[in-house]
Order: C-alpha cells, then structure tokens, then sequence
C-alpha cells in the first residue's frame, strides 16, 4: 500500500537534506523543489521565503535534538552513566541525519539560528550534567573541567566519527558492518573521553 506524504511535508524533508548538505547560502528554491517533485511556486504556497522555510527546518532540528537530549536520564545516574547516554543520543540523532555534523560545524560562524541552537543545547548540557561533574570533582574521581568543553569536546568527536563513517562506508551494502561500528564508536569516545577526565591514578586503576 502506497504512503502518500503530505505536500508540504515533502517539501520540508527535502529541505532538510538541501540545507544540511549545502548550508543557508549555497541552497536554493529551486534545487529543493527538484529534490521535493514539487514545483517552485508550492514553496513558495506553504512557506512564503527560503528564509522562512530555513526556520522551520531549524526548529524541527531543535525538535529533534531536544526530544533526544531530553531522554538522557534524570535519576541517580553518576557522570560517567551520563556521558554513555549523551555519547549515544547524539551518535543516533547524526546517524539519522548524516549531514547534520557539516551543517552544524559550516553554520556556527555563519547563521545565528545554528549559533543559537548549539548555545541552547549546551546550556541543557550543563544543566544535566553540572551536579555531577561537580561530584566527581569533590570525590576526586576527575581533573576539574568546565561543563561546556566536555559539551564541546563530545560533540565535536561525534559529529567527526559520523563525517569519519560517511568516508568509509558511503558505499557499503552491509548495514550490520554499519551498524557494528557505531557501536564501537559510540565505546571508543565515551571511553576516550571518561579516560581523560579521570586524575591519573584513577584512570591506571582502572585499566
């Protein structure tokens, strides 16, 4: 049975790829519209502007990530449970929206929505993530460290293993060789990253 999707949802789906792979200025209407099977005018129709069609790409990504940063838990879970979580949700969110790393690393310096997101989900970062460093720190289990590097040094490590998988695996027809290496990517960098936080006694100890 054939799904009919929605014109407009067509199009918004299709301006997600365009913008993702070609940012803000290198994306045009009519690529979109190609991309969409829609003409040009029902752009126009459902979104008035590229600029207004770019802000509600924006927020269905602020949809997307939040729904998944929101899911990382809440409860008596110590830092470390807490980088595994936050490691995995972001891994999932670029693994369905590949092109989502370049367009975040390309639109930091140039778009203010994308500046703006990063700094909005940093902010929930930090505020899930704030107690427990500080825990950590007291107990003497980790160097001491501002809340929005470890933010910054998570993500940036995601996004580049995701840009690290589309080099190697663009063309390969297995998923579960896909799938088997996000799984050691999503280990390798929450390993990497709890490894550098711990004080160096800790970190022999647990070797």
């Amino acid at each position: 049975m054939r799904v009919l999707v929605k014109k407009d949802e067509r199009i918004l789906d299709s301006a997600i790829v365009i913008f993702f792979q070609k940012g803000f200025a290198g994306a045009t209407l009519s690529e979109i519209a190609q991309h969409a099977n829609v003409s040009k005018s029902s752009i126009h129709y459902y979104y008035r502007s590229k600029e207004s069609l770019f802000k509600t790409v924006m927020d269905k990504i602020i949809d997307i990530i939040f729904e998944n940063v929101e899911a990382i838990s809440q409860g008596n879970t110590n830092l470390f449970d807490l980088i595994d979580e936050f490691v995995s949700q972001t891994l999932n969110v670029f693994t369905i929206h590949p092109h989502l790393p370049s367009f975040i690393l390309n639109g930091l310096n140039t778009n203010q929505q994308v500046s703006s997101i990063i700094s909005e989900l940093s902010e929930i970062f930090i505020s899930k993530f704030e107690k427990e460093i500080i825990l950590a720190e007291d107990k003497g289990l980790i160097n001491p460290i501002d809340p929005k590097y470890l933010f910054t040094s998570i993500l940036s490590l995601s996004a580049f293993s995701i840009i690290n998988n589309q080099f190697y695996y663009q063309d390969s027809q297995n998923q579960p060789d896909v799938d088997s290496n996000l799984e050691n990517q999503k280990y390798l960098i929450s390993s990497f990253i709890v490894h550098s936080l711990l004080k160096q006694e800790k970190s022999v100890s647990m070797l």
